[in-house]
Parts: C-alpha cells; structure tokens; sequence
C-alpha cells in the first residue's frame, strides 16, 4: 500500500510542478508583454510630445501671420479713407474753342504744366 501511496503522491508533485512551470511560463510572457507596451507608451508619449509642440509652434506661426496681416488690412483700409478724404482735384472749367468741349480739372492742369 505504501507504494501505492507514494506513486499518489509523486504524481500529484509532478502535477504541482507542471502548474507551477506553467504559471511561470506565463508569468514571462506578461513580463515581456509588459516591457513592449511600456516601450511603446514611452514612444506614444514623446510622439504626443513632439506633436504638441508642433501644434504650438503653429498656433504661435498663425496668431503672428494674423497680426501682420491685421495690421496689412488696417494700413489699406487708412490709406482707402485718406484717398476718399483728399480734397477732389479743382473742377477748372475751359471752354474750348469752338467745338463747345469743356476740360476739367486734371485734365486742365497738366495742359498748364505743358503749355
């Protein structure tokens, strides 16, 4: 009986030692699996980094062109507003001579400048 016993008792050790192997087994396996999505969040995280920084840089890039070109517009629009406030030119009326044409203004001018 003591035989049959022990035989009992060495297949329940071989049973325990094959569960404690394949718990170990699957142990490494977490570990490596562990070690490559830690690896991999640390590359996401410089990634989001990198991008966010870029996404600053950009957000910077944007609000300056938005001031220049503010700033473009805002000299247009002045210079628009001081073409519309200039004194018209002097409406001088000549008669011509004899077809009955009237010359005004610029017109006048420079045939004074060149004449």
């Amino acid at each position: 009986m003591k035989s049959m016993e022990h035989l009992d008792e060495f297949a329940r050790l071989e049973r325990l030692e094959s569960s404690v192997e394949k718990l170990l087994v699957g142990y490494k396996a977490l570990q490596q699996e562990k070690a490559t999505l830690e690896s991999l969040l640390l590359q996401r995280d410089t990634e989001i980094r990198n991008l966010q920084d870029a996404v600053a840089e950009l957000k910077d890039e944007r609000s300056t062109v938005h001031h220049r070109v503010s700033g473009l517009l805002a000299s247009i629009e002045e210079w628009e507003e001081g073409q519309n406030q200039a004194a018209p030119a002097p409406t001088d009326k000549v008669a011509g001579g004899g077809g009955g044409a009237v010359m005004e203004g610029p017109l006048l001018s420079m045939m004074a400048i060149e004449g």
